[in-house]
């Protein structure tokens, strides 16, 4: 907060030094020289105001990149384990299911059980 603070009043130090330039040497202020200090002003605010803008971006995209970034692999680490496992014991008993001559009745049970109990689940999908 305070960092925006300081920067509205270097802009509008700015401005103020360039209206000065403008009016400087005059005897008497006519509104030319009103009108060329406002126009300065003007371009000072706009130009800092595109800048700011370039910089808030760039700070968003940054941001926003390094949260996707962290969520995404937070949500990898807890939940793709648990989706293969599912699958796998899902392809286990269609296998079974189907009468698949690869491998054995007991080898299917035992690698279902192994699979629940490395995972910490009672069998359900």
């Amino acid at each position: 907060m305070l960092q925006k603070l300081l920067n509205g009043l270097h802009m509008l130090w700015l401005g103020g030094f360039l209206y000065l330039f403008l009016i400087s040497g005059r005897d008497n202020l006519e509104f030319d020289t009103l009108s060329a200090s406002i126009t300065a002003l003007e371009l000072t605010l706009v130009i800092g105001g595109l800048a700011s803008f370039g910089y808030f971006r760039y700070i968003a995209e940054t941001k926003s990149g390094q949260t996707a970034k962290t969520v995404a692999e937070e949500i990898v680490e807890r939940d793709l384990e648990p989706l293969v496992a599912r699958e796998v014991r899902a392809n286990l008993r269609a296998m079974r299911e189907t009468g698949n001559e690869a491998v054995s009745d007991d080898e299917m049970d035992r690698l279902i059980r192994a699979l629940d109990n490395e995972m910490g689940t009672d069998g359900q999908s």
